[in-house]
């Protein structure tokens, strides 16, 4: 009999979360509600959180990238077992794989163990050899979320493997910066063409601003609760006659990076911004601190603004808060940019159990004309437009009806269409709606969490299923309502 309850109980939550945020959308309400291979990270340490977790935000800014959320199962292997590279390379499988979720590009993901990892192209020295050999950056992240327990271990067993098995670059031409936490601490790893790579902790009281360029600059390799690197960092520097001891200390991205890309707008800029907003300090451009303290105690919503950011009321806004038209059509490379796939921002807590202590927080599309929506660690699938690929428009897949509307809200970003009186910019309108949205996924959070944990400690699966059906509830009526947000701005903007 209580399992009876308890599963009408299930089905009744899922019933209200659906009503909860149907909002006006069905109504035809929501226009009355309020570089390609780059991309944007940035990492906050436990004390710098106002609950004491870590977070990971990243834009995936691939461009192209049509990639369906689901889970990667855990695995069991046999002794002996192998894995052959896609070198040809066969290394040593391990006796059981964590699962993990891709949400944006197989360079990005989260595990079941909440050891979440986001990749950023990074710049390095041309002269650097492309091994013709070696485990790539899909590979590597793949086998890192597959076998780590925490950040730091992700981090020692991609630099083994590299050490092993080199490193082949995504593209012949640059390096990556990956950046990986967990929920007591956040790293992130600049590796080279060729597979020479550093490793930096994030300070527990600060946050970093990762864009397309090496930031770690002098290490102290004696304290590897704070710097991690391959064992020839610095002789295959001097090697090379990049570094001379004389000259003063080891400097990473100066032996290692390029000078253009140190200075290059397209990179500081974003870091600049990042800097400001969530210092809530003033720097000139010039001045670009790697690591910082908050102005306050930062939340999954101070990220998201973040990776939503045109610059907008900076020197460098250059569509006066889009009086002008669209950011993404300037001179200015944005944190936000219409080559943004997807945006995520990792919630990691310790004190929970990681079913529902990691929460993804995923936007399908640009996220400043998309919403986040929660998908706990804890689900057992993902709502179905989310999951499938279409290489044609389709208008049951979740990339193309997100990819339609952002595409909508581009093309008459700030225009308030020709029918009727009153009516918002298209940004307002879909901003405004996508607000009141988040506004009341957070608004239930907690009581969400209360009642899964309530369920967790009385059957695992009751609260799995519990958090799928809040999670996929949510996920479907985002699809939905974007499927209605695009009609009421074909409706307006008809020519």
């Amino acid at each position: 009999m209580r399992r009876t309850k308890t599963t009408i109980r299930l089905s009744l939550i899922a019933f209200l979360a659906v009503i909860l945020f149907s909002g006006n959308a069905q109504k035809g309400g929501p226009a009355s509600a309020g570089a390609r291979d780059k991309c944007t990270t940035v990492i906050v340490g436990k004390n710098a959180t106002a609950d004491g977790s870590v977070l990971l935000g990243h834009n995936e800014d691939w461009g192209e990238y049509l990639m369906p959320l689901r889970w990667n199962p855990r695995e069991k292997h046999q002794p002996g077992e192998t894995l052959k590279l896609r070198d040809g390379q066969v290394i040593p499988q391990v006796e059981e794989t964590h699962a993990f979720i891709w949400p944006a590009a197989e360079c990005n993901g989260i595990n079941e163990l909440q050891v979440a990892i986001a990749d950023d192209t990074g710049s390095c020295r041309k002269e650097l050899f492309q091994n013709e050999r070696g485990i790539d950056l899909e590979e590597f992240v793949r086998l890192a979320l597959q076998r780590s327990r925490t950040a730091k271990e992700a981090v020692l067993i991609m630099g083994g493997l590299i050490e092993k098995y080199g490193y082949r670059s995504h593209n012949g031409l640059d390096g990556d910066i990956v950046s990986i936490a967990d929920p007591n601490e956040g790293w992130w790893m600049e590796v080279t063409i060729g597979g020479i790579w550093v490793a930096q902790r994030v300070p527990d009281d600060a946050f970093v601003v990762l864009a397309n360029r090496f930031r770690i600059g002098e290490i102290d390799l004696k304290d590897s609760s704070r710097f991690l690197a391959c064992p020839n960092l610095i002789d295959y520097a001097k090697q090379r006659g990049w570094y001379d001891p004389a000259q003063g200390p080891f400097h990473f991205y100066r032996v290692y990076g390029t000078a253009e890309d140190a200075r290059a707008a397209y990179n500081t800029r974003r870091e600049w911004r990042g800097n400001e907003l969530l210092s809530g300090r003033k720097f000139r451009e010039e001045e670009n601190p790697l690591t910082l303290a908050p102005g306050k105690k930062l939340t999954p919503p101070d990220i998201m603004a973040l990776l939503r950011d045109h610059y907008e009321g900076t020197e460098y806004d250059l569509t006066d808060r889009y009086e002008k038209g669209s950011p993404h059509h300037t001179s200015e490379r944005t944190i936000c940019v219409m080559g943004t796939d997807a945006s995520f921002v990792t919630h990691l807590r310790g004190w929970l159990p990681p079913d529902i202590g990691g929460v993804l927080w995923l936007s399908a599309g640009t996220p400043c004309s998309s919403v986040y929506i929660p998908y706990y660690l804890g689900v057992l699938d993902f709502p179905k437009p989310y999951t499938f690929l279409s290489d044609i428009y389709n208008r049951e897949n979740a990339f193309w009806v997100f990819n339609s509307l952002e595409n909508l809200v581009d093309r008459y970003y700030a225009e308030k269409g020709k029918r009727g009186k009153g009516e918002a910019r298209a940004i307002d309108t879909v901003a405004g709606f996508w607000k009141a949205f988040e506004e009341r996924e957070f608004a239930v959070q907690a009581a969400v969490e209360k009642t899964a944990l309530e369920l967790y400690q009385k059957e695992k699966s009751l609260a799995r299923s519990f958090l799928d059906a809040h999670s996929n509830a949510l996920g479907m009526r985002a699809f939905v309502d974007a499927q209605t947000l695009g009609d009421t701005l074909r409706t307006r903007y008809y020519r």
